[in-house]
């Protein structure tokens, strides 16, 4: 940067343009294990380069290449041809090489840097490590709690798989981070799968916009697989509609080459390889986004005030619910609690917001109110139970991640709202044109219930 300025205020002398661009050179060299260091370098060049002439010679050294979010099908399972189906990704070693060779000429096009998958056997742990030879950033998400994982999509609670749940342990223990979706049972609830390729794409777009990177798709496909939740054909159709680029590699052409097989595989099979997982009395779980919300300060209120209190503050809720552009599907209040359940996580946000922006305009102190009140809201979306409950007639959604969202609003700063990462993540992709969701920090949830990332809700 000293050379930099030098060549650019003061023409001091003319080599300093080489001086800078050897300097960040390495820089560059020494900072290659951290993406991170090289963005703030480029950050810090461009925040120069509104006052002064950069040459392209030295912005092309920050180069960060690309985010790479990868879906694709897992090796078939062993009872497939029991069940009369046509093999899809078999497990055999030729075409295992040749599917990573071709993960690994596209990772090397777009020059990949930060790689974001889940770790099923097959096509994810082959772009897992190929992303671990190039030392590139890598997170992995899996969806629900890890024992489940792997009979679900690794090694099926078969010994014959075994070896895909080694080099599951091992991209598991090289990844720069592992995600979860939700670390709870799967229960037989395969909108997991869905829920956790919204939650990855979120993640990686989040991570591309954060690095200043183009977000690029990259799915190992056969045609013919019919779109089934989770799968990676409707993978690819939430990805369709973020409008960004795609790139799909054909697992039937690949399998054609590597083992002389028709490249038309049986078009009425389900994207998912394993065999469907019987229904279980407890798999009812639907994803919905939460909000509770209190008032700050509310303790101190004397037994004279909470009357006007009340009249003031469920008469403005109520009045913000009438005028929503899309209602809550539960509303419930306890004193100055407020608990509402959306089937959208941006209507969900949209509500969150305007509650804030409602209560930060009234002026408590006309209605004899100390002025200080201000609500403060938590938000976050999951997997939870819908059930009819007897004592409001009505029904009622409960689980482990309602009691998430009730734990993240007592740790929000008042005066504002707070989100999990699961629900910054699916604004990221049905809402990253409205809203913005800043990292605030790992923060300890209240009551010990544990720690999770925490953003701060606002409006682009």
């Amino acid at each position: 940067e000293a050379h930099l300025l030098l060549e650019q205020f003061t023409g001091a002398d003319e080599n300093d343009q080489d001086c800078a661009e050897w300097w960040y050179r390495k820089a560059v060299a020494e900072a290659a294990d951290n993406i991170g260091s090289v963005v703030s370098m480029r950050r810090q060049v461009q925040l120069l380069g509104k006052q002064l002439d950069v040459p392209g010679e030295i912005m092309s050294i920050f180069s960060v290449g690309a985010c790479v979010i990868f879906s694709g099908h897992m090796i078939d399972h062993p009872d497939r041809k029991a069940h009369g189906l046509t093999p899809r990704f078999p497990a055999d070693t030729a075409l295992e090489n040749d599917v990573a060779t071709a993960i690994s000429k596209e990772l090397e096009q777009w020059d990949a840097k930060v790689g974001f998958v889940s770790a099923g056997c097959g096509s994810d742990i082959l772009f897992a490590e190929q992303m671990i030879l190039r030392k590139a950033e890598l997170h992995i998400v899996l969806p629900f709690d890890r024992e489940d994982f792997y009979k679900t999509s690794v090694d099926f609670g078969l010994p014959e798989m075994s070896g895909w749940r080694t080099r599951c342990d091992e991209v598991l223990s090289q990844a720069t981070e592992v995600h979860y979706a939700t670390t709870e049972k799967f229960l037989g609830d395969d909108l997991l799968f869905d829920f956790v390729n919204r939650y990855t794409q979120g993640l990686a777009l989040s991570r591309a916009e954060q690095l200043g990177v183009k977000p690029i798709a990259l799915v190992v496909k056969d045609p013919s697989a019919q779109s089934f939740v989770g799968g990676t054909s409707f993978f690819l159709k939430h990805w369709e509609k973020t409008k960004q680029e795609y790139r799909e590699i054909n697992l039937a052409k690949l399998r054609s080459r590597a083992l002389g097989t028709p490249e038309v595989a049986d078009a009425a099979e389900p994207d998912r390889t394993q065999p469907p997982t019987p229904p279980t009395p407890t798999s009812h779980r639907v994803v919905k986004a939460m909000l509770f919300a209190d008032v700050a300060h509310f303790s101190k209120l004397r037994e004279d005030q909470t009357l006007a209190f009340f009249v003031l503050f469920l008469n403005k809720v109520a009045e913000l619910i009438d005028q929503a552009r899309v209602k809550p599907i539960f509303k419930n209040t306890w004193g100055d609690g407020l608990y509402l359940v959306f089937d959208e996580p941006e209507d969900c946000a949209e509500f969150a917001l305007s509650l804030l922006t409602a209560m930060s305009n009234i002026r408590f102190e006309d209605f004899g109110l100390p002025k200080e009140l201000t609500v403060r809201i938590g938000i976050h979306t999951g997997p939870v139970y819908r059930k009819p409950d007897p004592i409001i007639g009505r029904d009622n959604y409960f689980g482990s991640h309602v009691n998430r969202t009730a734990r993240i609003e007592p740790v929000t700063l008042p005066g504002c709202v707070y989100g999990s990462e699961q629900i910054a993540a699916m604004l990221a992709v049905d809402g990253g044109e409205k809203f913005v969701c800043e990292f605030v920090g790992v923060e300890k949830l209240a009551k010990e219930y544990d720690s999770c990332p925490l953003y701060q809700l606002s409006y682009r």
